[in-house]
């Protein structure tokens, strides 16, 4: 009785008049029983023409129930079929009363019969609500029981994505409420109607297969495509789903084991599998291609970089970005060698020729070995790592026996045109503190060489409001910490001490950071000098507090050769690398935390580092003889050296130093024979590696200067006549510190928001002067939905995520006229 009373409520909310046909009377006193506000209750007594007048004339505006203990009349017999159609006819029955409960058609009566076990639940019943409206179609009624099973939305792609989710969670509880309420078999039907699958005994792992396989072959060979690219279409909606991306990854690798997905692939080359991502078995075979592209002295570089940044785009990458990073400046670095001339004529060419071009080599190799190092699978690259460090290996030792040749020609340690460290003071300190209102801080970040420091300042760069310059300086010989930082104090000379060569400025020791305060302060009070970890310590409060003390600040910071320098972390240099860099970007945070403006990044040496730890069969003998103050695998300090064939002997005085002592530093790249760990790192040397050395200037503006780089459709065509279409978008310009990337995701929609294509990835990131070069070309298919919006316009959106969040924003939209015709056979385009 309340389901009836209810029914007829919510009826008479809609409907003047409302029908109720018992035809075996059955319901007789239940209809005697009902009480309804303000409707009026009349049993048909075979007299509709009265009934007529009543109600249309006598009572116009009550509301009636109208009762008949009789079957309802056929159309051409009944009097009353003009008032039917035009308000409504009750039914009792369960299932009728479950249509008019949720406000369907009739005809989805059957339909309710037949999953009448799904109906039996009242929770249910009321979940369904959510998803059917007077509307309602058959498949819209599906999609919401379904949708109430598995507690998603009521769309197709989410009720198979959610089963998809649940059979790699492992999960069968929803699986077999969609059984045992005969859902699954719908959805196979459903799936024979968007994708063509077909099979005498379906399942949901048989379905899964098929549309991974489906995907796959999309891309590589369509003739063997089991399904329709409707199927290929969903599987790239579902692996750009974030919410169900790890779902997507369990089940391909679980499908790929299955079915053998090796030999899947062994028919294709991996040109052939470029575009395609559906297993990750892809990305493993495209990176043993590469590796063998490297491995050839021939190496086809450009062709290796082109496809890495393809894949970047792709699925799996990230899953293996750490390996592709490595092939990607493997290439580099095989590209530049390939390329190199080891010519110098002067040390001044040299230098310029380093820190022009040379240092990316080193550069590169850095790179290269961190990421072998964080490779997720590292035995990919055991082969190609010993390839890289010979080529590497050979470099080092070609630059340093041409940079030796000008060397073995100089007079005295002066580079012209160039600045050596020892002048870094006067030229870059000095002039803010004759200046009453200026503040200098200089980081000195031991053993940052060249190659790091230009990244560093490209780091630096890439900081919003900071302006920054980069240049380098000629560090002092030994290349060794003590001589360095002394060497970038204020001084008038500096020299050795017999004892332990410790050096002394201006007849004041340098070692230690309460010596080289009172250095600083002997020449400008206000100075102050500290290590690193005390500046970071400090609170805001503090740190402002503190700085109102003082106009110069030497901030020293050891990550880099305090790594490399111990036996037991130097293979952990490149990472100490990584971490400088970290640490160097939060000491120029707290300078401007602390209201300072300018800032001076420098290093008192760099270094030389090969991972292979061998032993190399040119190492010198150390020379016997002589008074030894202090010496290492890169230099000797001392009196009456004796001269060795691999070493080059100079008086202190030629290297700028004011003493009587000699120094010895081996040649090229050479090492005297010490005993022990500890081959790979080392400094000290006159290398180019060693020597130059960073200078980067910072200051910070006070307007914001970083931008995204726009980025603009090339658009040759407005209106789509095929089912698939390409499109190219250029950037406005080319990529810098201050101009970055910009990632932007793709794809075509209706006005109402209905996905019509695949999504395409695009990361816009090149750095090119030619603007043609900064072109990229996106193909796009369109889904069988796009047929329902021909003649109607649709637009290419570009999606950009919100930064910190997983939403994303409208970047640009463009539209288009779609002028295609859709038939059945769409899919055999």
């Amino acid at each position: 009785m309340n389901k009836i009373g209810e029914s007829l409520e919510k009826l008479f909310e809609k409907h003047r008049l409302v029908f109720w046909y018992d035809a075996e009377g059955s319901m007789r006193e239940r209809y005697e029983e009902l009480e309804l506000e303000e409707v009026e209750k009349i049993e048909l007594d075979g007299n509709p023409f009265g009934l007529k007048y009543k109600v249309l004339r006598v009572d116009p505006g009550r509301r009636f129930l109208v009762y008949s203990a009789k079957p309802r009349p056929a159309d051409e017999a009944n009097w009353l079929l003009d008032l039917e159609l035009s308000h409504h006819i009750f039914h009792a029955d369960r299932a009728s009363l479950l249509v008019q409960e949720l406000g369907l058609a009739l005809p989805l009566k059957p339909l309710i019969e037949r999953h009448a076990d799904f109906f039996n639940a009242a929770k249910r019943v009321e979940k369904l609500r959510r998803f059917v409206s007077e509307g309602s179609d058959e498949e819209s009624l599906m999609l919401g029981m379904c949708a109430v099973v598995l507690g998603c939305e009521a769309a197709w792609d989410a009720v198979l994505q959610t089963i998809f989710a649940q059979m790699a969670m492992q999960k069968d509880a929803k699986l077999e409420q969609l059984q045992k309420y005969g859902l699954t078999q719908w959805i196979y039907r459903q799936a024979g109607q968007y994708y063509g699958y077909e099979s005498e005994s379906p399942t949901l792992k048989e379905l899964l297969v098929q549309m991974l396989l489906s995907h796959f072959f999309t891309k590589v060979d369509p003739d063997k495509r089991p399904l329709g690219r409707e199927a290929a279409l969903f599987v790239s909606r579902w692996m750009d789903s974030s919410r169900n991306r790890e779902h997507f990854v369990t089940l391909s690798r679980e499908v790929a084991y299955e079915i053998g997905v090796e030999g899947v692939l062994a028919p294709y080359d991996a040109q052939r599998l470029l575009e395609s991502d559906t297993f990750e078995a892809i990305d493993r075979r495209i990176l043993l291609t590469l590796k063998a592209m490297l491995m050839q002295d021939a190496c086809p570089c450009e062709e290796v970089l082109e496809t890495v940044r393809l894949r970047r785009t792709l699925f799996w990458y990230e899953d293996f970005k750490n390996l592709y990073e490595a092939m990607e400046h493997a290439a580099s670095l095989m590209s530049l060698r390939l390329a190199f001339q080891p010519t110098v004529s002067t040390l001044e060419s040299g230098f310029e020729s380093y820190t022009g071009e040379w240092y990316r080599i080193d550069f590169h190799y850095r790179k290269f070995v961190y990421h072998f190092r964080h490779a997720e699978h590292p035995e990919v690259l055991k082969k190609l790592s010993p390839f890289v460090e010979g080529r590497y290996v050979t470099f080092l030792r070609e630059l340093g026996d041409a940079w030796q040749s000008a060397v073995d020609a100089m007079e005295s340690w002066r580079i012209g045109g160039v600045t050596m460290q020892r002048e870094f003071y006067d030229r870059f300190v000095a002039p803010a503190v004759s200046d009453d209102q200026k503040k200098v801080y200089v980081i000195i970040s031991d053993a940052l060489r060249y190659e790091a420091g230009v990244e560093l300042a490209q780091r630096l760069a890439a900081h919003n409001r900071l302006e920054v310059e980069s240049s380098a300086m000629a560090a002092a010989l030994p290349s060794y910490t003590q001589l360095g930082i002394a060497s970038l104090l204020p001084h008038e000379t500096l020299s050795f001490d017999a004892k332990d060569a410790t050096v002394y400025v201006d007849h004041q020791s340098s070692a230690g950071t309460k010596n080289r305060d009172r250095i600083l302060k002997a020449r400008f009070e206000k100075s102050v000098y500290l290590n690193a970890e005390e500046f970071l310590a400090m609170g805001r409060d503090e740190g402002r507090a503190f700085v109102k003390n003082y106009r110069v600040f030497y901030i020293y910071h050891n990550d880099i050769d305090a790594a490399g320098d111990k036996a037991a972390s130097e293979s952990n240099v490149f990472d100490a690398v990584e971490m400088a860099f970290l640490k160097i970007e939060k000491l120029v945070k707290q300078v401007f935390n602390f209201n300072g403006t300018h800032v001076l990044i420098t290093a008192d040496h760099g270094f030389l580092y090969h991972e292979a730890d061998v032993e190399d069969p040119d190492q010198c003998e150390m020379p016997k003889g002589g008074e030894v103050y202090k010496s290492n695998r890169r230099f000797i300090i001392g009196k009456d050296l004796p001269n060795v064939r691999c070493a080059v002997k100079f008086g202190a005085k030629q290297l700028g130093i004011d003493d009587e002592a000699e120094v010895s530093l081996p040649r090229s790249i050479n090492k005297f024979r010490v005993q022990g760990a500890g081959n790979r790192f080392v400094h000290g040397g006159m290398s180019l590696q060693e020597v130059v050395v960073p200078l980067i200037r910072c200051s910070k503006r006070r307007k914001d200067d970083e931008r995204t780089v726009e980025v603009n459709l090339i658009k040759s065509f407005s209106r789509i006549t095929a089912n698939q279409i390409g499109v190219s978008l250029i950037q406005r310009e080319s990529v810098d510190a201050k101009c970055k990337p910009r990632i932007l995701k793709m794809a075509f929609y209706a006005k109402d928001g209905t996905l019509l294509s695949d999504v395409q990835k695009g990361i816009f990131d090149k750095k090119a002067q030619d603007l043609r070069n900064l072109e990229q070309k996106f193909s796009f298919h369109f889904n069988a939905k796009a047929g329902e919006y021909n003649g109607q316009t649709v637009y290419l959106r570009m999606m950009e995520a919100v930064e910190g969040t997983s939403m994303e924003r409208l970047y640009k939209e463009e539209p288009y006229e779609m002028l295609i015709s859709f038939t059945n056979d769409f899919e055999e385009f």
